[in-house]
């Protein structure tokens, strides 16, 4: 069994490959509150693969490996030239090792001409062509969006749960919301367009919200786990 983690910003994502047949357990958690059992039902792993962007979780969960299945988790890192992929960043360790990873297993598993976006807590956007990773943007995600606009303004904010569409709101909440993801798609179809891609592979919590704004001209792939997908590949 090897059980794979992925730290972000704003919560823990972690799956349990058990085999052939596939991954054969997983869940997810925000950081606050950290559950007390936080992998519920893994009672053994031979192997810890970790993407960590929070460095502040790290040991804790160092710990918890070797109290709890006497193992010693490896760490992913940005090495360029991993799968004949080059870094396109002047300085490799200035890139989030979860975007690495994202663009490592679109490149290595599903197309090496891409615009790789992870929507979470800030909305990421790599660009893959056959050449290798050109780099990229990044901007607020949904929720960050949405926060500024409460934090900044007055009464502007979504205040409930809705469901989105893209089309114009006819109350505050609508309105923030269909917005917010209407200019990110904007950023997404931006980026595609200024680097002459047609495909956008999406992952992250957000990544089916933003998928439906974006044009039907785009083809649009929903890859969940692409993260986790990526540390087979970093750490095989």
């Amino acid at each position: 069994m090897i059980l794979d983690i992925d730290i972000g910003n704003s919560r823990l994502k972690w799956l349990l490959r058990g085999g052939r047949e596939g991954p054969s357990m997983r869940g997810a958690f925000p950081h606050d509150p950290w559950p007390e059992q936080p992998f519920p039902g893994v009672a053994s792993a031979r192997r810890v693969r970790i993407s960590s962007v929070m460095g502040a979780r790290n040991p804790s969960l160092v710990a918890l490996c070797r109290e709890r299945w006497d193992v010693e988790p490896e760490f992913a890192r940005v090495e360029s030239g991993v799968a004949g992929l080059q870094c396109g960043y002047d300085d490799p360790a200035r890139l989030g090792v979860d975007r690495w990873l994202a663009v490592l297993a679109c490149w290595q598993t599903i197309a090496r001409q891409a615009l790789v976006v992870d929507a979470g807590s800030a909305l990421t956007m790599d660009i893959l062509t056959g050449e290798g990773h050109l780099g990229g943007y990044i901007v607020p995600g949904l929720q960050m969006m949405q926060q500024a606009l409460g934090v900044a303004t007055w009464g502007v904010r979504a205040e409930r749960e809705l469901a989105a569409v893209d089309e114009p709101g006819r109350e505050t909440s609508a309105a923030v919301i269909n917005g917010c993801l209407s200019a990110l798609a904007g950023a997404v179809e931006h980026a595609a367009a200024r680097a002459g891609l047609r495909r956008v592979v999406l992952t992250g919590g957000d990544g089916e919200a933003v998928a439906g704004f974006l044009d039907d001209s785009l083809d649009i792939v929903l890859v969940p786990d692409l993260v986790l997908d990526g540390l087979a590949i970093a750490l095989p």
